[in-house]
């Protein structure tokens, strides 16, 4: 969890660089966001450390990651993070296909895996808090 929180740190510190137009700054940026991200994806492939602040910290990085890159700031490559996100979204999925869901929650899963299928972790991460907020 500290690891996540820790990504998400730099990320934020990166969008504002690029918010302030830091360009000197940008490169180290990336990078210190890079090796967390790297080390966060090996934290979160195991299943048993899954917890509702580690999904809801997930969420987080998903959304600060999306606003940097609006900002045009090119991460580089995230697949690891983004594999273990994926997992995480995948165990989430599997957890609310063993439960007693209603129609409306059923159809917001089937939303959640669209998502996850066309690569839209933070949509598919958000459909399933939607049904699973706790």
């Amino acid at each position: 969890m500290a690891q996540l929180e820790l990504t998400n740190k730099r990320l934020e510190e990166l969008t504002r660089i690029a918010e302030n137009n830091q360009t000197p700054k940008l490169a180290p940026a990336i990078n210190e966001f890079q090796k967390s991200a790297a080390e966060t994806a090996k934290n979160l492939k195991d299943p048993q450390k899954i917890t509702k602040e580690v999904i809801d910290e997930t969420k987080k990085l998903l959304e600060n990651k999306e606003k940097a890159e609006a900002l045009g700031v090119v991460i580089g490559e995230t697949e690891e993070l983004d594999d273990a996100t994926r997992k995480v979204i995948e165990s989430q999925i599997e957890d609310l296909e063993e439960r007693s869901l209603t129609d409306e929650q059923k159809q917001t899963l089937e939303t959640a895996k669209l998502n996850l299928e066309e690569g839209n972790l933070s949509q598919a991460l958000e459909k399933v808090l939607e049904i699973n907020p706790k």
